[in-house]
This record gives structure tokens, C-alpha cells and sequence, in this order.
């Protein structure tokens, strides 16, 4: 790991690459978020669906793009060991209505390998209001 670059850089990097991430997949960019993706990937999504990266891949080539922007918001990077970072977040979607729907509490795990970092593990578990709905 290169220990010139600064936590706090770290964590920006992180930040940037989870918001491009969800760019990426909005724009259907699969290279890209194939990249970013640990071998051992896995992703427990909103939908409570569980899916590892062949999975994650296979998906984004079956859909077309998308309009709807993932608003992300309230991060924090935590530490776990130097070459592995948590990313902690809320997100929402706005729909065509402008109306802010699907609030989520996200969790990324990260680890620095062959000189990148790399994406093992995401988590999309549904915001629930005081009512225990969503939205």
C-alpha cells in the first residue's frame, strides 16, 4: 500500500468511487463497475436479493439504462485495518415526480489490492420510516 496517501484521501478516493459506482451502473458502464469489483464480491441488495459480482454483471447487462440518480449523503469511512475501509452512507431516488422515495442505509467494504481498491462487499437495507414503511 502506498502510505504516502493520507486517510483523508483515502477516504475521499473511496467516496468518489462509490458515488461513481452508482453512476457507472445508471449508465450501464460494466467495464467500469466490473473494475471496481472484488473477485469475492458480494452485494445484498434493497430487494433483499443477494448477488455476487458474476451476478451483479449479468444484471446490469440485461437492463438498459437508467434516468433515476442515486442521491448519496451523511458518509463515513471507517478504518478497519490500513488496507481495508467501511463506507457508510444514506441514499434516496428521486421519481418523476420529484418526490424523494427509497431511502436506504448503504455499507461498503474495501480493500487495497494489486495497488487499487477494490469494492468486496455492499449492503442496501431499506430506510424504514417511524411507521416501519419505506418511503
Amino acid at each position: 500500500m502506498n502510505h504516502s496517501n493520507s486517510p483523508d484521501h483515502i477516504d475521499r478516493l473511496l467516496i468518489d468511487l462509490e458515488c461513481a459506482v452508482h453512476d457507472a451502473m445508471r449508465v450501464q458502464d460494466i467495464a467500469f463497475i466490473q473494475a471496481q469489483l472484488h473477485i469475492d464480491f458480494l452485494e445484498y441488495g434493497f430487494s433483499g436479493r443477494v448477488y455476487d459480482r458474476d451476478g451483479v454483471l449479468a444484471l446490469l447487462k440485461g437492463k438498459g439504462a437508467s434516468e433515476e440518480v442515486i442521491h448519496a449523503h451523511d458518509f463515513q469511512v471507517d478504518t478497519v485495518r490500513e488496507d481495508v475501509r467501511l463506507v457508510r452512507y444514506q441514499t434516496f431516488r428521486r421519481d418523476e415526480y420529484g418526490e424523494d422515495t427509497q431511502f436506504a442505509w448503504r455499507t461498503s467494504l474495501w480493500a487495497y489490492e494489486h495497488q487499487k481498491w477494490l469494492m468486496v462487499m455492499h449492503q442496501c437495507t431499506p430506510k424504514l420510516d417511524k411507521k416501519g414503511k419505506n418511503d
